[in-house]
């Protein structure tokens, strides 16, 4: 358990290492890989790529695979201090926890197609439960890349006049290590039954929550509920939905995107050389 508690996360840096401190986080399916193309719309910022457990250069650490809070602490204690952080679908909630955390070295963050709960429920817009359900059922030891390829053209579904949405999640599979059996389970059932929205509540960072009107995972009503707004009128934070995205809006409309960060880290850094 020592050895688990002390664990960090590797990742790989790029960009420019004289600029400010940037990490981006992928979630569930794909290695870091998948966030590329975000991270060349910075390339005046220090960029730390950052792998899950059980992915890309942290393939190794399948010990943290069901364990969101230790993945979390790992992702912390893997940050350079005051950093701004960007976390993509299912790895929102790891970032989430980290920016929670006491004394945590999170400058800013950036949702991007996040929910702080998956799952719907009377009160609370959400994904289908049976696509859980279906992942489930989809998913064989044997053939992981099929659940992969089947969540790739769900997630797209409702913007299939973007063909290169899918020629790039279909290159991320084909050209990359396949995660294994069990830790693509541990993430469906994390998107089953993790619940982050009392510590979302609590952060008292600029926050910015990003979600496409397309989006049939993360539906874009979120940011209507009391939650979200919630955050976005008493804390500072923003919320935008991309109009023409799904769940991937820096491919999609990748200036839009761009400028809208950019306008937020604009904003936040004039706040902080005010408080200085």
């Amino acid at each position: 358990m020592g050895q688990i508690l002390e664990t960090k996360l590797a990742y790989s840096r790029i960009s420019d290492p004289y600029g400010a401190p940037l990490a981006l986080i992928h979630g569930w399916g794909y290695d870091c890989r998948f966030l590329y193309p975000l991270a060349k719309m910075f390339p005046k910022r220090d960029i730390y790529l950052f792998d899950l457990p059980g992915y890309g250069i942290n393939q190794h650490l399948t010990q943290l695979c069901s364990n969101t809070n230790e993945t979390a602490l790992a992702f912390h204690r893997s940050l350079p201090k005051n950093c701004d952080v960007i976390a993509w679908s299912m790895g929102a909630h790891f970032a989430i926890l980290a920016a929670a955390l006491p004394f945590s070295k999170i400058r800013t963050l950036v949702t991007i197609c996040s929910s702080a709960r998956f799952p719907s429920d009377p009160m609370w817009p959400g994904m289908d439960h049976t696509l859980v359900l279906k992942c489930r059922q989809l998913l064989d030891p044997r053939r992981c890349g099929r659940l992969l390829r089947f969540f790739a053209k769900y997630q797209i579904a409702a913007n299939l006049n973007h063909n290169h949405e899918q020629e790039f999640f279909l290159s991320m599979i084909n050209d990359g290590v396949i995660p294994d059996y069990q830790v693509l389970m541990s993430g469906i059932d994390l998107m089953a039954y993790s619940d982050v929205r009392e510590a979302l509540k609590n952060l008292n960072i600029p926050c910015m929550f990003l979600f496409g009107a397309k989006d049939v995972l993360v539906p874009a009503s979120l940011a209507f509920t009391p939650l979200y707004s919630s955050l976005s009128n008493n804390k500072g934070s923003e919320i935008f939905i991309f109009p023409d995205s799904a769940h991937v809006p820096f491919l999609t409309e990748p200036n839009l995107f761009k400028e809208k960060l950019l306008n937020f880290y604009d904003r936040v850094n004039t706040f902080f050389n005010f408080r200085a």
